[in-house]
């Protein structure tokens, strides 16, 4: 007699394993290690010195539109809406206040319209991501 319990009759270990939860997961292991190197370039002494002009504000852009599509692709539950938005640009305000407090550093700013620059470039790059195959499911139901 058994009680109905074989064992080709249990769930393996890859039945319920999800893709999706796998790879949200590692983005927001990349959105988190983005953000740390972020703050860490923006509080050691000596940072990177782009020789282009303006090159501090176009790194800026650059980072927070890398910023703002982690946050996005890390909750792909919702749209990139207020939430989101908050986070990215809130620690674009976190970085300036800690540079504040730092004898090495200065807040500018200036710095947060270019993080603010970035992000909206992200958004605007929304529409045309989604056409793009390997990540359109993002936006998929």
């Amino acid at each position: 007699m058994h009680n109905g319990f074989y064992r080709f009759d249990r769930p393996s270990f890859h039945e319920g394993y999800s893709l999706r939860k796998t790879i949200t997961f590692a983005v927001r292991l990349l959105f988190i290690a983005a953000m740390s190197f972020i703050m860490y370039e923006a509080t050691i002494p000596k940072p990177f010195d782009p020789q282009v002009s303006n090159g501090d504000k176009l790194l800026h852009a650059l980072a927070f539109f890398s910023l703002s599509m982690l946050a996005d692709f890390s909750f792909p539950g919702s749209g990139f809406g207020f939430m989101k938005v908050l986070l990215v640009i809130g620690f674009g305000f976190l970085i300036e206040y800690v540079q504040s407090f730092l004898p090495w550093r200065s807040s500018d700013f200036a710095d947060i319209l270019a993080d603010g620059a970035g992000l909206f470039v992200y958004i605007l790059v929304i529409p045309l991501l989604r056409q793009l195959p390997l990540i359109r499911r993002r936006w998929a139901n």
